[in-house]
This record gives structure tokens, C-alpha cells and sequence, in this order.
């Protein structure tokens, strides 16, 4: 996580290969692995959506992550 003026941004290391069908992430689409949701006072956190985002990249980790699973 990092902090800024404006907002917080929450780095999702195996981002890049999780599914996003809620569209919550909002950068880092140039990175092949990771992903970035920036979270704004006052913009409510779709939280299903998070934990549904966090739950799958947790089991991805516990399968070897991103390289395993390219190159499995």
C-alpha cells in the first residue's frame, strides 16, 4: 500500500493474471503481474469484488504464482 494527497493505492503482486469482471483495478495494465486499485475518500470500495480479487490471487500463490502457472 502506499499513500498520496488523494488517494491509496493497493499493489496486487499476481494482479495481472487475476480476473477483474467488476473492473475495480485501475492501473498497472502494462504489467504483466501486477496490479494497482487506487481507493478514494468517498468512493465506496466494491469489497465483494476485492475479496473475490484477493481469495484468487491468494490460491494462484499457494499454486506457485504467476510463474508456475505460465510456464506449468
Amino acid at each position: 500500500m502506499q499513500t498520496t494527497k488523494d488517494h491509496l493505492s493497493v499493489f496486487l503482486y499476481e494482479g495481472g493474471l487475476a480476473p477483474d469482471p467488476h473492473g475495480i483495478v485501475t492501473d498497472g495494465f502494462g504489467n504483466a503481474t501486477g496490479r494497482t486499485i487506487k481507493l478514494y475518500e468517498g468512493r465506496p470500495l466494491d469489497e465483494v469484488a476485492f475479496l473475490e480479487l484477493v481469495r484468487w490471487i491468494a490460491t494462484t500463490n499457494r499454486a506457485g504464482g504467476w510463474r508456475r502457472l505460465k510456464h506449468g
